[in-house]
């Protein structure tokens, strides 16, 4: 049987080497505990948008960064050395969403779950927003969900060097698109053809055509009546198109195009199209409204390069 003294003493001991652990649960444990809690909280300080110069993104699992520049107050996408055309509206709305970025839960405050929302430090999409050379906001973009019911998309972010996953409730990570090909300028032409007056076709081997409308009525080579209902289902199907296939390769500007469509109105010229054949049987096409993108498309081909029997009544 112990004696009092020595029963303390060994009480003592154990307790100082029990200390550790005990630390542990009630200091480090809290830690995280917060789990899928409710908030609302705006995740960014305010900046200024207007001074935003270049937005860099670095895709899932990549090593190579890719940028939004901004040049005279229109955003531009620099790639391989070449600046090519961006949708402003996407770009816009981009701006919109993470500068007023709110998070409505708390998922984990636990590195070790960071993989289950997407937003490791390998495994995520990373989005910075630069003012000349100041870093004003920086943040690590996951997966997302969509509630059925609610009929609202989630997506879960985390902000660079910190340890919280937020859901915010927008469509950043479908957006984002993992890459800026996302914001690429996609239009080849843009109406409205309500405005336009004529339209010139130069096919191979002088086989073009030319519309032109007169008192509302649009004429063939400036002489035979073109069918009316057709000629609006065709000029309704162009006004708005656009491609979705990006080509990489660059056109020489001294190469002539095989087809080429130009369409104008009120004394200027709202577009020029221009289609080139590749070597393996598909077309690249270009537009005056889309600088330095390309398009592989067969679409373009079937829905502007018509033949003149398809509009004749």
């Amino acid at each position: 049987m112990l004696k009092p003294n020595g029963g303390l003493l060994m009480l003592k001991t154990r307790l100082v080497r029990l200390m550790p652990v005990i630390i542990g649960i009630l200091v480090i444990g809290p830690l995280h505990q917060c789990h899928n809690k409710a908030v609302n909280t705006p995740l960014l300080a305010p900046f200024d948008t207007m001074h935003l110069t270049s937005i860099i993104v670095t895709p899932q699992g990549a090593s190579t960064q890719q940028k939004l520049i901004k040049s005279e107050q229109t955003w531009y996408i620099e790639a391989a050395g070449q600046r090519q055309s961006t949708d402003a509206r996407l770009v816009a709305d981009l701006i919109t969403q993470v500068s007023h970025l709110t998070a409505t839960r708390i998922m984990t405050d636990n590195p070790n779950k960071w993989a289950e929302y997407e937003v490791s430090d390998s495994g995520a999409c990373r989005v910075q927003f630069m003012a000349q050379n100041k870093e004003v906001a920086h943040i690590v973009i996951g997966k997302f969900s969509f509630n059925q019911q609610s009929r609202t998309m989630t997506s879960y972010i985390r902000l660079n060097g910190k340890p919280e996953v937020y859901a915010v409730e927008n469509f950043l990570s479908v957006m984002i698109g993992r890459n800026v090909d996302a914001f690429r300028n996609r239009m080849v032409i843009n109406g409205p053809w309500q405005q336009w007056h004529k339209l010139s076709f130069y096919y191979p081997n002088d086989s073009g055509f030319v519309l032109t409308k007169v008192q509302n009525q649009w004429l063939i080579n400036g002489q035979e009546e073109a069918d009316s209902a057709k000629m609006a289902t065709f000029l309704f199907a162009i006004e708005n198109l656009s491609e979705f296939q990006f080509s990489e390769h660059q056109i020489p500007a001294s190469e002539i195009p095989q087809y080429k469509c130009v369409v104008e109105g009120n004394n200027e010229t709202y577009v020029s199209v221009n289609a080139y054949k590749g070597s393996d049987g598909q077309f690249l096409i270009t537009s005056s409204v889309n600088e330095g993108n390309t398009f592989i498309s067969n679409q373009t081909m079937e829905k502007l390069f018509v033949s003149v029997q398809s509009l004749t009544k």
